[in-house]
């Protein structure tokens, strides 16, 4: 009967969220046309692109052929999770908007679901639903939807809730069953949005050392046994984040080692304001960019201090490690977000390429759930219900009514298949090119630039030509397409230079062909880097894998 009641009440609570969900995104979905936002251009592109790339049989992403008007190494800069997903989408329903809502959903859908699974551990059903649908409406999510377009942040909250469970699961229950959902979910996280690594590092260091603390036995090897995991999870991710920070160097962005943009800390007025306005200071396109942390959460912040001082005064130490836990966590968050901290954002690169300190709203707005599931969870039913429900009704007079976009514009799906611009700004473009709209739109891949002679194309995919020559001289060609490291032309199975700076096609690959009849392919293979990362990800893999072999061996003993 207790297994048919909690089945029940998970059933109650997804059907819930599914509901909370709809009506969230309703706004998206009842609009053929798209809202104006900050990045959605960017995240509609890449799907659209990476739908064109499996199309040509790639399935390791790297190359897309008709982005940035000559092409670009989008695979290698893209968010992999929701661009793989997105693209199999884009495959499946032949519509770039559709599938790119379907993403919103999910991502929304699956961080609510994976946070209430994180809170049941501790809370009872109706504490941590009310404190998931609190969560699901926070103004920095609403935000990241209808003004921002951040797909991939949505995504990478899925992956935190599932973090901090498996430390849970790892340091009080089952150490196989929570080293393998760490690897697991650090992986999926690194590749959905490398930078909330960083952003969420307070949470998963406090909840480490807390469920560490609290370990009744091994606290040492409950500790490494997570890092560890957590380490090959980040390892598995190697083929993607190596080249990432490797080759970024080859854009105008990789100038800089640290893209910290000074100036954006949050005021008061941030924590208390629910006045989102439709027009702010120069946003006339899209939405207010206006970065609420809001009067809920910030009734959840009190709420801790209170807390923390009534379990000191009662001397319950179980309840004051878990509140001072949080406590801490949520002192680290709002002095980052301070304007004093710049200096650390400024001189610490790895800090400083979140590039805006609001960002660490995306980690602090879980600690007001966590905090209202503790408060609802301690008071009596009837007390709690009312209190829940005032909760409720509170956060649907604030919040639902900022469910919606801006200027909504029914653009063709084609601008997403094929664009001329570099979408992600021209700091993504190579050093040793232009930007990539002024150069002229190519009628076809190839052109013999200087030379006698017929060139005839066999196979033209989205990282591989073939083509046939015939000459009666020296051919020069042209490839449309913007040089990067790892495009390789061979003639007759024999590998031919690449010329790229040549100031009349700058940026460009060109080659020479000799006189007579040969064979020629262009191809985007793995550099030296791509390689050695997809090697390290092969050898996290079999590592972790020993790993788990190890310590199940162990604890069966």
């Amino acid at each position: 009967m207790e297994f048919f009641y909690k089945r029940r009440g998970a059933l109650i609570a997804t059907c819930i969220f599914l509901l909370t969900t709809l009506l969230f995104t309703l706004d998206l979905f009842l609009q053929k046309a798209r809202p104006a936002s900050f990045d959605e251009v960017v995240h509609l592109t890449t799907i659209a692109q990476f739908a064109q790339a499996f199309q040509s049989g790639d399935f390791l992403v790297r190359w897309a052929n008709n982005y940035s008007n000559y092409g670009g190494p989008l695979g290698i800069i893209a968010h992999q999770t929701t661009a793989y997903f997105g693209g199999l989408l884009v495959l499946l329903t032949s519509n770039v908007h559709f599938s790119f809502n379907i993403l919103y959903f999910l991502g929304l859908f699956l961080s609510v679901l994976t946070f209430y699974v994180f809170l049941r551990q501790d809370f009872s059903e109706r504490a941590s639903l009310v404190a998931a649908v609190l969560y699901q409406f926070s103004a920095y999510r609403i935000m990241n939807v209808y003004v921002r377009g951040a797909l991939p942040e949505i995504w990478a909250a899925i992956f935190l809730p599932l973090v901090l469970l498996a430390i849970r699961v790892g340091c009080r229950k089952n150490r196989f069953r929570g080293i393998l959902l760490a690897l697991i979910s650090i992986f999926l996280l690194a590749v959905t949005h490398p930078m909330m690594l960083i952003v969420y590092l307070p949470i998963i260091g406090g909840v480490l050392v807390y469920e560490v603390w609290k370990a009744k036995r091994e606290k040492c090897l409950c500790f490494l046994s997570q890092v560890l995991a957590m380490g090959f999870g980040v390892g598995l991710a190697a083929y993607y984040l190596l080249p990432l920070l490797l080759e970024i160097k080859y854009f105008y962005h990789g100038l800089s080692t640290n893209h910290f943009v000074s100036g954006y800390t949050l005021s008061l007025r941030n924590y208390f304001w629910e006045n989102w306005p439709y027009f702010y200071q120069h946003d006339i396109y899209a939405r207010g960019h206006v970065l609420n942390f809001g009067l809920i959460e910030t009734l959840g912040v009190f709420l801790l201090v209170v807390l923390f001082m009534q379990a000191l005064w009662r001397k319950n130490k179980k309840e004051k490690l878990f509140l001072l836990t949080w406590l801490v966590i949520l002192i680290i968050y709002l002095l980052l977000l301070l304007p004093y901290s710049e200096i650390l954002f400024q001189k610490i690169s790895l800090l400083g390429n979140i590039q805006f300190q609001w960002r660490m709203l995306s980690g602090l707005i879980f600690i007001p759930g966590i905090i209202y599931a503790y408060f609802l969870n301690k008071l009596p039913g009837k007390i709690q219900y009312w209190f829940a429900l005032l909760l409720l009704v509170l956060m649907a007079y604030l919040r639902f009514p900022q469910l919606y976009g801006k200027n909504f514009t029914n653009f063709s799906q084609a601008r997403y298949f094929f664009t001329r611009e570099n979408v992600h700004t021209v700091s993504m473009n190579t050093i040793w090119s232009d930007k990539s709209e002024n150069y002229p739109q190519k009628t076809k891949q190839y052109a013999v630039i200087s030379g006698r002679g017929k060139v005839r194309p066999i196979l033209l995919q989205n990282s591989e030509r073939l083509y046939e020559t015939e000459a009666n001289t020296l051919l020069r060609l042209v490839d449309y397409t913007f040089y990067f490291p790892g495009w390789r032309v061979y003639v007759d199975g024999v590998e031919q230079n690449i010329e790229f700076q040549d100031m009349n096609y700058r940026g460009l690959i060109t080659y020479q062909v000799p006189a007579g009849k040969h064979s020629v392919k262009v191809v985007f293979e793995n550099t030296k880097i791509r390689l050695l990362a997809n090697l390290l990800s092969v050898f996290s893999a079999v590592c972790g894998g020993l790993f788990f072999f190890l310590v199940r061996k162990r604890l069966r003993k």
